[in-house]
């Protein structure tokens, strides 16, 4: 079993942290926990409920399916990220556009912690919480790590929500574009750093890596806003 320690930080970490960013920035905002809750809901709809289904399905009734990812290890890893961009990157565009109706840096920011957070409970956060109540052999170090990694995923997914709301704000579709090339791109390059045998360690080095470059979008993005508050102040 775990050490009690590592299980405790990894539950702080996927589930109490979301939660605390959104608390922090929404202080009391309706619009914007609305917001953080449309975050989760467009992971768990178009990932949990839509694509993951899809996934197993085929993985199991289509036969040329299952021969195609035991034949074609690549194709099959980026089939996968390109499946997974498109839903979530889909579903985020989706989303916004609809049912989304401000669109500053807070927005996006929070739905994207809505996004990422969802996703961290119930990749991590629940797995946790059933080691806890039924213990078994699993190394804490392991558990610590996969609870980095979703705290790397959901400043990445801050960062794809906010190019996909600036892209509905704009009316421009190169920042749907960006998030759908870059999120298939990350997803592939891990993948494929694993069906390779790569130490965890390299795979979750090239995460964090990927996640402060996306960190510096989201910098520009937030200064780029404060620049453009100024100079209306100023006017």
């Amino acid at each position: 079993m775990p050490q009690l320690p590592a299980l405790v930080v990894t539950l702080l970490l996927t589930v109490a942290l979301p939660f605390s960013v959104i608390a922090f920035m929404a202080r009391g905002d309706k619009a914007a926990i609305k917001t953080a809750l449309l975050g989760g809901a467009t992971f768990f709809v178009f990932q949990y409920l839509l694509r993951i289904p899809l996934i197993r399905l085929l993985s199991s009734q289509s036969l040329s399916f299952i021969l195609f990812s035991q034949t074609q290890p690549v194709l099959y890893a980026l089939v996968l990220s390109l499946s997974a961009a498109l839903f979530e990157e889909g579903g985020r565009y989706l989303v916004m556009r609809r049912l989304v109706r401000r669109y500053a840096f807070r927005d996006g920011f929070i739905f994207g912690v809505g996004h990422g957070g969802i996703e961290s409970f119930l990749l991590v956060g629940l797995p946790t919480l059933a080691l806890i109540i039924s213990p078994m052999e699993l190394s804490g170090a392991l558990v610590l790590i996969s609870a980095a990694e979703r705290v790397f995923a959901m400043v990445i997914h801050v960062a794809f929500s906010l190019m996909v709301m600036q892209s509905v704000k704009n009316r421009r579709i190169f920042g749907l574009l960006a998030a759908f090339a870059l999120h298939t791109l990350v997803n592939f390059i891990t993948q494929i750093l694993q069906v390779s045998g790569y130490p965890v360690y390299v795979v979750e080095l090239f995460i964090l890596g990927f996640m402060f470059f996306m960190l510096g979008y989201i910098i520009y993005i937030r200064m780029k806003e404060t620049d453009k508050m100024k100079k209306e102040d100023a006017a």
